[in-house]
């Protein structure tokens, strides 16, 4: 059950971190556009894309 549960956030993770990169790249590069269309404020996008070592983040 624990494993399912660790299999789930790591999937979950990738998820989100695919969805994040699609919306920055669809943005061409615009963080404020790019959160703006995942319905997140900019401070939200910033901390996930250094989360994830994103490097539109540096």
């Amino acid at each position: 059950m624990e494993t399912d549960l660790i299999h789930c956030g790591k999937v979950y993770i990738e998820a989100e971190k695919e969805i994040i990169f699609n919306a920055l790249e669809a943005a061409k590069g615009n963080k404020m556009q790019a959160a703006r269309v995942l319905g997140v404020h900019r401070s939200v996008l910033y901390r996930k894309l250094a989360q994830y070592n994103h490097p539109e983040y540096e």
